[in-house]
């Protein structure tokens, strides 16, 4: 199910014109850190402690809350409406891409000079359109998520203002319906490898994409659970790419590098059924392939169905 969030972008909005047009969203806490190295709140609490002291306002337990939320919490897919203050949308969008650091080659913000706030999530800004809300409809805290009421009041504030907006209509159907399902980016195996269906127990789906060879080679094709390989005739190395939240429906998953594992076809086949639970601490990585921990829990939450068996590492 889409999740709704606010984002403030200062109380005159000074930070929209940067998210509206590199199309992003961000928050400042710790710039130097990567917010995926803290495991909860309290280790994300710790380190505003230690940078800006003890029970400094603005750097508590409300800021360690944004800061794990902003990484862990939000989805692809999740629609996203921008605030200037209390009292005014300034957009709506969908979250398009993983939490990114601020030395992320991806990050929209790693080259900007015009704001503090460098931890980025990609945002396609689909409603651009500011409009007034009813008063205080906005939390003051940087990032809060939307009940259903608020989005519903948002909704009508934006259909009041632009009666006439038939694009505007058909966009708030598409955004804040509370029953839609995620708008997930199309996998990018659809257009250059068809998916191939092999015979087992069960038909699973092989899919080969441009990012998850990347993911292969740079594993070297070993299996980032047992470290082995399969060495073909020729000398070249075969192993499989595995989705921890598969692609297309029931479950919708991203084709991105954070949900994608090199893995030996055993253990595929055992993660595509259900039959180990996965590890982030035992897992094999390399620099370059950042394995989202979000994609772990979904795995062994949704997927792992053996709750008999010991967990492999994967």
């Amino acid at each position: 199910m889409t999740s709704f969030w606010k984002i403030a972008t200062g109380d005159s909005g000074q930070d929209w014109l940067v998210f509206f047009e590199l199309g992003c969203i961000g928050i400042g806490w710790l710039p130097n850190e990567d917010y995926r190295r803290f495991r909860d709140e309290p280790a994300v609490l710790s380190a505003l402690e230690r940078a800006h002291g003890k029970g400094t306002p603005g750097y508590g337990s409300g800021a360690a809350r944004i800061v794990y939320r902003f990484a862990n919490e939000i989805e692809i897919g999740d629609v996203i409406v921008a605030s200037a203050g209390y009292s005014r949308a300034l957009g709506i969008g969908t979250v398009e891409s993983e939490y990114l650091p601020p030395d992320a080659t991806r990050n929209p913000l790693l080259r900007d000079q015009t704001t503090h706030r460098h931890h980025a999530r990609i945002v396609d800004w689909v409603i651009k359109e500011p409009v007034d809300v009813p008063s205080r409809l906005f939390a003051r805290q940087t990032l809060t998520s939307l009940s259903e009421e608020k989005i519903a009041a948002i909704r009508q504030a934006y259909t009041d203002a632009y009666p006439d907006d038939e694009e505007i209509a058909s966009q708030l159907v598409r955004l804040l319906d509370p029953g839609r399902s995620p708008i997930t980016p199309e996998a990018s195996d659809v257009a250059d490898v068809q998916p191939e269906r092999v015979a087992t127990t069960t038909y699973r789906i092989l899919r080969d994409t441009a990012l998850a060879r990347s993911v292969k080679m740079m594993h070297n094709y070993e299996c980032q659970i047992c470290g082995e390989t399969i060495v073909l005739s020729d000398d070249s190395r075969y192993a499989e790419a595995h989705h921890m939240r598969p692609l297309g429906n029931p479950h919708d998953g991203p084709d991105t590098i954070g949900n994608i594992l090199c893995l030996c076809p055993n253990h595929h086949a055992e993660c595509d059924l259900g039959a180990i639970i996965l590890s982030y601490s035992s897992l094999r990585h390399v620099d370059g392939h950042a394995v989202s921990k979000r994609y772990i829990e979904y795995h062994n939450r949704r997927i792992y169905r053996n709750p008999s068996r010991q967990s492999r590492g994967g």
